[in-house]
């Protein structure tokens, strides 16, 4: 059996890693793991052996050197875990830490809590516990699967909500990790949703559509499609293909094409012919779900199955594209069996087929 303390420390380490390389809001970061609590975490958290893994493997960490989180982001993260290190008035604060906490008190401007437009997250695909163990010899930087997109802190960026990911896309990229189990536990399992090509609607910042490229078993998967509108976002999705093809030599094809759902007609869903659909938080505005709802049906005659994750903010909205979409002989159906495999996206993620 593994040593109980040792099993906390490295679940709480790598819990810790994930959500500050994916920018977690400050006030929102778990600092225990496991039904403990910060408190009860304080011990684990301020160890020589943790500290050192912090700054090895938070701050240094390889992809986050190359694209890192805001550092307004990080200057706060440091404060908040250096002030709990001090909690334990035994152990000394590591002095790699403190000097890198220092050196961003002094060449990072004050926000006056107004977070800068652009920023890098790096998104885990890997279970949060999972990694190398917390020891006084550091062992090499783990590397998960990960996506590391750039993106805005804001809700709207240059006139468009697309520039952020936002929760439904969250919901979406895990549903498409935890749907199917051999998948999640084993990378070289082909996916059966994403074997035979992806199109992403409305990609955004193409969070969705990338991991389903990482996840892809390039011998088998066909090409991975982002598509947008805005001029804006397509430019976002450019950079954010250049990032993962940096990361990821050996994926998957991934392309960005510009798809104006009002001009979309069947030639051009026949291009996407047994492709699997996603799309996430596309239902929010009324005016635009009638050319929504054309290109989800036209998609599902071109025996594509379509999965749409959605924040319901305004009931009468959704409403609305439900009523529309059943004029066009298609079904939204919830996931078989309550998505057994990953409960948490059961509320959210949706599957639209053709009913004829």
């Amino acid at each position: 059996m593994a040593d109980q303390p040792a099993a906390e420390a490295r679940h709480l380490a790598h819990h810790l890693r994930r959500q500050v390389h994916q920018m977690v809001p400050l006030h929102l970061l778990q600092f225990g793991v496991g039904g403990t609590t910060a408190d009860q975490s304080l011990d684990l958290l301020a160890t020589p052996q943790f500290q050192t893994w912090v700054y090895h493997h938070i701050i240094l960490d390889p992809t986050v050197r190359r694209y890192p989180p805001a550092p307004a982001y990080l200057r706060g993260f440091l404060k908040a875990y250096l002030a709990r290190v001090e909690r334990v008035g035994s152990v000394g604060v590591d002095e790699d830490l403190l000097t890198y906490y220092l050196d961003l008190l002094a060449t990072t401007p004050p926000t006056g809590g107004v977070p800068q437009e652009m920023c890098y997250k790096t998104y885990c695909l890997d279970n949060s516990t999972a990694g190398p163990p917390i020891s006084q010899d550091i062992p090499k930087a783990h590397a998960p699967r990960s996506i590391t997109l750039k993106e805005g802190q804001l809700l709207i960026t240059q006139g468009t909500t697309g520039l952020r990911t936002w929760e439904a896309a969250l919901r979406l990229a895990e549903y498409v990790l935890y749907c199917t189990p051999n998948t999640a536990t084993d990378p070289t399992n082909p996916h059966p949703l994403i074997e035979q090509g992806v199109l992403e609607l409305g990609s955004g910042t193409g969070l969705v559509g990338l991991t389903c490229a990482t996840l892809a078993t390039t011998a088998t998967a066909r090409d991975v499609v982002l598509s947008d509108y805005h001029p804006d976002v397509l430019r976002l999705l450019e950079a954010n293909v250049t990032i993962h093809r940096t990361c990821h030599p050996a994926s998957v094809p991934v392309r960005v094409v510009t798809l104006d759902w009002e001009q979309f007609d069947q030639g051009d869903a026949s291009a996407y012919s047994g492709y699997t659909v996603f799309g996430a938080d596309l239902v929010y505005d009324p005016s635009i779900v009638p050319a929504l709802v054309w290109v989800v049906a036209t998609l599902t005659r071109a025996k594509c199955t379509v999965y749409l994750a959605s924040t319901v903010r305004n009931e009468m909205t959704f409403g609305l594209f439900l009523a529309t979409l059943s004029k066009f002989s298609a079904n939204l159906q919830p996931w078989a069996d309550g998505c057994h495999t990953w409960p948490q996206c059961a509320d959210w993620v949706h599957r639209i087929c053709n009913s004829d």
